[in-house]
């Protein structure tokens, strides 16, 4: 059976869990041809297994050990036309207590990363013979909005990410479309974890800086990673696209 992305060959960076697991069970039941990116060769396998994708392993903040990968990840597939950018981390720390090894593997993971990848996946893209070649990276609405104090790390490397993907579909265009997702607190393994830890008064206010009154399901975002990487969003570049329960402007 067909899908929206039927023939298409996306490279998912950090498909391993969380928000790139479910963007790369998406795509792959949409059709894509996948390949996964992760430093972890345990959760690598599982998932490139469980979806009939191609592994390939790297540390993302290394930019040899990217673009290595990269070029595996294009060999195995016969060429790339889509790049998702899923890969995080995540910090909430005072200004005053984030150290600068803090600081560089926030911004390594969340933006040098995403550079990385693009940097050896856009050759990839300028010589697929496909006029669906997309770009999306998967940032977060504390790039407008920070939520709670402590996020100063966080919010700089998810705002320079955003950026940074503005500035690529200028370059890019007209042949290739880079948008942002900005993804709303989701509820994925950790997420639920931490949650369900809270006391129900506790989980009551963190829903209520939400307009829908809850944090997203995994799949919610996933879908929107789907829009962006198909020809629903043909006339989308550039944008920086909120999906996070109106927390941005609620």
């Amino acid at each position: 059976m067909g899908g929206r992305l039927q023939g298409r060959r996306v490279l998912v960076a950090g498909g391993t869990g969380g928000l790139g697991r479910a963007v790369a069970e998406l795509f792959a039941a949409e059709g894509a041809q996948l390949a996964i990116l992760s430093r972890d060769p345990n959760r690598l396998a599982e998932a490139a297994g469980a979806l009939g994708a191609a592994a390939v392993q790297a540390d993302l903040r290394e930019a040899a050990s990217t673009a290595a990968a990269v070029e595996q990840a294009a060999a195995a597939l016969g060429g790339l036309d889509g790049l998702v950018y899923a890969a995080g981390a995540h910090l909430r720390r005072p200004l005053a207590e984030t150290t600068d090894e803090a600081w560089a593997d926030i911004i390594a993971v969340n933006l040098t990363g995403l550079f990385h990848v693009c940097r050896a996946g856009v050759p990839h893209l300028r010589r697929a013979d496909n006029s669906a070649r997309t770009i999306v990276t998967i940032a977060s609405g504390a790039a407008l909005l920070p939520p709670y104090a402590g996020a100063s790390a966080y919010a700089a490397s998810k705002g320079g990410a955003v950026s940074f993907t503005k500035a690529l579909a200028r370059e890019l265009a007209p042949e290739i479309r880079a948008n942002a997702l900005l993804a709303g607190n989701t509820r994925t393994p950790l997420n639920a974890r931490n949650m369900d830890a809270m006391s129900e008064d506790e989980r009551a206010r963190f829903a209520a800086a939400y307009a829908l009154r809850r944090v997203a399901e995994p799949d919610e975002i996933a879908r929107a990673a789907l829009f962006l990487s198909s020809e629903d969003s043909s006339y989308m570049t550039g944008a920086a696209m909120a999906v996070d329960g109106g927390r941005t402007f609620h």
